[in-house]
């Protein structure tokens, strides 16, 4: 991570092993008392604690529809931390659900139809074989724009010092938020359905995978049941931020005592319930996990820990969240 000038590497720090006094550790880091965050790798896993006062979330946004720019947006902001955002959807017509499936069928369809009008304007012309190439380039083209563009969050997203105000829902979707209505740490929140009109920062369209201390269950019956985590907790790459108060922790460059602090954790090969099981074990309270797999991302200043996501990826996101 050469080049990063705000996030510190921990060496007191091990998320994997440490369990209760893996936050102390982080806390009494000489980067961490410094900067305010600090970050780390272990088996399989980055990660970084971050302190709320001195790094506030916020929500973030694409700044234009081009290639890679989902990526370079996220460079531009400078920020202590920064990841991906909500699940995405998309329909291609009132009846149909984009799924991996109907991608791979609409990709296949455009070609035959690029190469076929493409080799019927060429043989005009006498040169079929070069039109077939041009007419399959431009099916790709335009499936291309027809599958990664225009996709919708999967839950509102609001952002007070960004001017950023998105309350459209794909498909009317109920999952998980997180979200702040202040600066200090008790106005964060983290709960199962849709966005509160009133939160000064904040996503929707996320999975709930802790809640009040404990991993969200995969078994209807449990009370802590939750459909998305049923669904996709053993999906391999994942993002996730969690909330983790503090008792009498003090952070040393302040007079004030720090209440809590933000952790964020990720890999390709983490999946959700061995980062509820993490976060579990070093006292979160609550967490969410973002869009999953070939989505995730997560870095520091310019540099990336986790992706840029592929390209096509790219295309489909929008929205994310830093810490400042």
């Amino acid at each position: 991570m050469s080049g990063t000038k705000r996030l510190s590497h921990s060496g007191r720090g091990n998320l994997a092993l440490d369990g209760r006094s893996f936050v102390p550790n982080v806390l009494a880091d000489p980067g961490f008392v410094a900067d305010g965050v600090a970050s780390g790798h272990d088996r399989g896993c980055w990660w970084a604690v971050v302190d709320p006062l001195r790094h506030p979330l916020g929500v973030w946004q694409k700044r234009v529809p081009r290639l890679a720019e989902y990526g370079r947006s996220a460079q531009a902001l400078q920020a202590a931390v920064f990841t991906n955002g909500p699940m995405m959807g998309k329909r291609l017509n009132p009846t149909r659900k984009l799924t991996r499936r109907s991608t791979a069928w609409e990709f296949a369809k455009w070609m035959v139809i690029g190469a076929i009008g493409g080799l019927l304007v060429a043989s005009l012309w006498g040169a079929p074989y070069s039109g077939g190439i041009g007419g399959v380039a431009i099916g790709v083209a335009l499936a291309s724009r027809r599958v990664f563009t225009n996709w919708i969050p999967c839950g509102a997203v609001y952002s007070r010092a960004n001017d950023i105000d998105d309350r459209r829902i794909f498909d009317n979707e109920t999952h998980a938020w997180f979200g702040r209505f202040a600066g200090d740490f008790a106005s964060y929140r983290i709960a199962p359905g849709n966005l509160p009109p009133d939160v000064r920062e904040g996503l929707g369209g996320l999975i709930l995978i802790v809640r009040d201390f404990e991993m969200a269950g995969t078994k209807v019956g449990n009370p802590a049941f939750n459909r998305d985590f049923a669904q996709l907790s053993k999906k391999n790459g994942v993002v996730a931020w969690g909330l983790v108060p503090l008792d009498r922790a003090v952070d040393a460059t302040r007079s004030e005592q720090l209440e809590g602090v933000i952790v964020v954790l990720g890999g390709h090969m983490l999946d959700c319930e061995v980062a509820a099981i993490r976060l579990c074990s070093i006292g979160a309270r609550d967490a969410v996990a973002m869009d999953q797999s070939a989505c995730i991302m997560m870095g520091s200043g310019r540099d990336f820990m986790i992706g840029p996501p592929p390209l096509h990826r790219q295309e489909m996101q929008l929205y994310g969240l830093y810490c400042r």
